[in-house]
């Protein structure tokens, strides 16, 4: 008896994984098929399984979003990690100008704006600045994902939005430092900018430290212990060092998901990352399609139907400041009108960073909860919306004419 509730524990934990498989290997590519994006694909099945519409159907949900939500974070450090395997010291030296200089002024420059947006509405200042840096950020999964399908990631365009993601990303250390220097002075408005200094310069330190322990130990070993042809190996010790990596990071206060761009970014100076990279991507790739599922099982559609109005001008309005902003520093950077449209449009969208900051604020009583509820629906919103964005660019339909017979 105990023996077979011990084999029944199990059956659950199929059924999830049923359907996760089921959605990855039948319907996107049905989608597929009918000339729809992958991404497009699973936000899609994300919303046809979502709690929210089974309920409402009177219909017990499939598989509960919490399970689909730590599968779908699996999907995000694996694609930092990979980030940070196509990467490396030279690289970045080579796109310094777009990942320093344009980045970081889209990140300030949008961030600044939205929060000005935000404090108009009658928020609170803090919440303000939260909102408005939480969505300068975009969708690193989407984005990198659909310029990959649509062969524009070795192209200008893709290149340089993937500069100012990787900087995106990077911009979400101190964020997260900035909201636990908000918490920690809730009470004490005037140390707030005291904490967020010290704070900024142990995140600093912290992933100095990191990468030099990982040029100086992790590598040798790497090449030591992993030097050969089995592949089973170095798969393994490469999954050891991300979890290592990761783990270290959250528990110092930064982000699991820049411990895994660290750790990419140590084994891109190795001769092993070509091999490593093929053989992870497929396993990258279901990863982000069960967080593209979660994103999609995020909508509500009551809620949607209930403020219609209000949610459209909300994402309309944020593509709208991000575009405007973007597209004049890209012209500033001295790229065509062309080119610079383009990137606005790739770019425009909020983010899985956007919906971190978000919950991390709700979670420590920064972010009231409807409001959090409610800039979490524009952030999914925003999202579903991108791949429809992709397919009006003017490069994305050039290349679909090349590959017509």
């Amino acid at each position: 008896m105990e023996e077979t509730l011990k084999h029944a524990d199990i059956i659950p934990v199929l059924y999830k994984c049923l359907l996760i498989f089921g959605i990855a290997g039948l319907i996107v590519p049905l989608f597929n098929r009918m000339h729809v994006s992958p991404v497009l694909g699973f936000l899609v099945s994300g919303i046809l399984i979502s709690p929210n519409l089974l309920t409402a159907f009177d219909v017990a949900p499939l598989i509960d979003l919490d399970s689909v939500n730590l599968m779908g974070e699996l999907g995000i450090l694996a694609l930092l990690f990979m980030i940070g395997l196509e990467l490396s010291f030279e690289k970045l030296k080579e796109l310094k100008k777009y990942i320093f200089g344009l980045g970081s002024a889209q990140v300030l420059i949008t961030g600044s704006i939205i929060a000005g947006v935000a404090l108009f509405f009658g928020n609170a200042l803090q919440t303000s600045i939260i909102v408005g840096f939480g969505f300068a950020l975009s969708s690193t999964a989407i984005v990198m994902q659909l310029l990959k399908e649509y062969k524009l990631d070795r192209k200008a365009n893709g290149r340089i939005s993937f500069s100012i993601l990787l900087m995106q990303d990077m911009a979400v250390v101190p964020i997260l430092v900035m909201i636990g220097a908000f918490a920690a002075s809730a009470t004490d408005q005037s140390s707030t900018p005291l904490i967020v200094i010290l704070s900024l310069v142990f995140a600093s330190i912290a992933v100095g430290l990191i990468y030099f322990i990982g040029k100086k130990i992790i590598q040798p070993v790497l090449h030591k212990i992993v030097g050969t042809n089995k592949n089973e190996w170095l798969v393994t010790f490469v999954l050891f060092i991300v979890c290592l990596i990761s783990i270290t990071t959250q528990k110092i206060g930064l982000s699991a998901g820049l411990g895994a761009f660290l750790a990419g970014l140590m084994i891109a100076e190795t001769e092993f990352c070509e091999k490593i990279e093929k053989i992870l991507y497929p396993l990258k790739s279901l990863l982000l399609g069960v967080f593209f599922v979660s994103i999609g099982m995020k909508v509500d559609i009551a809620e949607i139907l209930s403020n219609p109005i209000l949610l459209a001008m909300s994402v309309v309005g944020i593509f709208f400041v991000k575009g405007l902003t973007l597209y004049p520093l890209c012209r500033s950077f001295g790229m065509k009108r062309k080119h610079a449209s383009e990137i606005a449009m790739m770019l425009c969208q909020p983010g899985e960073f956007t919906l971190m900051v978000i919950s991390v604020s709700m979670a420590v009583n920064l972010l009231p909860i409807e409001s959090a509820q409610f800039f979490l629906l524009v952030t999914v919103l925003g999202m579903l919306v991108t791949p429809f964005v992709f397919k009006i660019l003017p490069s994305v339909r050039k290349t679909k004419q090349d590959v017509l017979p």
